[in-house]
């Protein structure tokens, strides 16, 4: 299946940035597993694990990149200055906004200027953009054309089971 699929995405939580041994451990599991493509491997930390732990956030995300590992942001809504701040600052592949933050994004032009600025924010610093919680076809057409790289919700795919052989 990893062939066929873009990325994989691995949520870290706060815990285990506090876990001195999480980075050895991921770059043994790598080298004992060579056929994992590392650069499909996308490992997660949500925003507000980015905002407690900001300089141990910072040493794990740099040390996941090292070893060849996209890296990720989840739940962002962009829109407080110190938190943008922050993730200039940040060795990010992926910046994923939370669409629920953007509950008026259809009808509502100072939502689309705070969602197109997340978006210009994230691609200027190089990542790419994924948008969670479309449900409807409309957010979608808005999404897109505010400049989204990836859109996810149910409008998008139903969820379905991943077929895995062993």
């Amino acid at each position: 299946l990893g062939g066929r699929l873009a990325f994989c995405t691995i949520h870290l939580s706060a815990d285990s940035l506090g876990d001195a041994t999480l980075i050895d451990f991921i770059a043994d599991s790598i080298n004992r597993n060579p056929r994992v493509p590392v650069a499909k491997l996308c490992f997660t930390l949500r925003d507000d694990t980015l905002t407690g732990n900001p300089q141990q956030a910072a040493r794990c995300l740099e040390s996941l990149r090292a070893l060849g590992c996209r890296t990720a942001i989840d739940h962002g809504n962009g829109r407080q200055i110190g938190y943008i701040d922050q993730l200039r600052k940040l060795p990010i592949n992926l910046f994923k906004l939370d669409g629920s933050q953007f509950a008026r994004i259809v009808d509502d032009q100072v939502e689309q200027m705070l969602a197109e600025t997340a978006i210009r924010l994230a691609k200027l610093n190089g990542a790419r953009t994924l948008v969670s919680e479309i449900d409807s076809e409309a957010q979608a057409t808005v999404w897109r054309r505010l400049g989204a790289d990836y859109l996810q919700g149910q409008a998008i795919a139903k969820p379905s089971p991943v077929p895995f052989r062993v």
